[in-house]
């Protein structure tokens, strides 16, 4: 019996990638059917973090076409899994994706096209902090 750390991480890594067959067999005594209820996770976590990227980077999707951005989403998703528990704080990486996609060479900007929708989405969630009184614009 594996230990439950143990059978998380590994579910974790099989939800982002092929399942050991370690894992299978801890999920259910029928592999074949462990592993189509892990693709029924992995496809739920693939959709969501796609959704959250779309949401996060609205403009870079209209402007692209929502097919393209979708595929590049999940190319992003593979290679740049979440490590934050907030969908709103993912994606920090996205634009240096972009900037570097094969599939996107055609389009320079786009990379600072997220970066800046990214900035965007980090003014949104940060702390209020104090308006400034016109004295603190006197030289």
């Amino acid at each position: 019996m594996i230990r439950l750390l143990d059978l998380q991480r590994q579910f974790r890594a099989a939800l982002l990638d092929t399942p050991g067959p370690d894992l299978l067999t801890e999920i259910s005594a029928d592999p074949l059917g462990a592993a189509r209820r892990l693709q029924i996770h992995r496809n739920n976590l693939q959709h969501t973090l796609i959704q959250a990227l779309m949401a996060n980077f609205p403009a870079t999707c209209r402007i692209v076409d929502e097919r393209f951005f979708r595929y590049a989403a999940a190319e992003f998703v593979r290679r740049h899994p979440p490590t934050q528990p907030r969908l709103a704080e993912y994606g920090a990486e996205l634009p240096g994706f972009l900037g570097a996609f094969g599939p996107a060479s055609g389009l320079p900007w786009l990379g600072d096209l997220a970066r800046l929708e990214w900035a965007m989405l980090e003014c949104q969630e940060a702390v209020d902090a104090p308006a400034l009184a016109p004295a603190d614009l006197e030289e």
